[in-house]
């Protein structure tokens, strides 16, 4: 079974395939500067939401993207957009996230799941 971070990082190289087809084919190669709204619908609309457990509007999981593109960028990381961007949204809603993740003395509840 591949991990959440794997599973969400196929999920964004999905979105870079399937909208480069787009841009190339519908947009007739010109550049689209809403990309990160095409991304994030397009992520939700096949299960984002599932892999991270948690709903998100299209527009606030654009807003991630397209700040997580800007880090990105001035990271330089040596990792791919879609790898570092994907680490950072299980960061974010797994691990960082208390209206996901509580702290209950030595373990965390997650969903309905005890981790220890």
């Amino acid at each position: 079974m591949q991990s959440i971070t794997h599973q969400v990082e196929s999920l964004l190289i999905q979105a870079e395939q399937a909208h480069g087809q787009y841009e190339q084919t519908i947009l007739n190669e010109v550049y689209d500067q809403d990309w990160a709204i095409w991304y994030a619908n397009y992520a939700i609309d096949q299960g984002v939401e599932k892999v991270l457990n948690r709903s998100f509007s299209g527009e606030r999981l654009s807003q991630f993207l397209s700040q997580s593109y800007e880090q990105y960028k001035a990271e330089q990381s040596q990792k791919t957009w879609a790898a570092y961007t994907a680490q950072k949204l299980v960061e974010e809603y797994l691990f960082s996230d208390r209206s996901v993740l509580n702290d209950f003395g030595n373990g965390i509840w997650m969903g309905n799941h005890h981790y220890m």
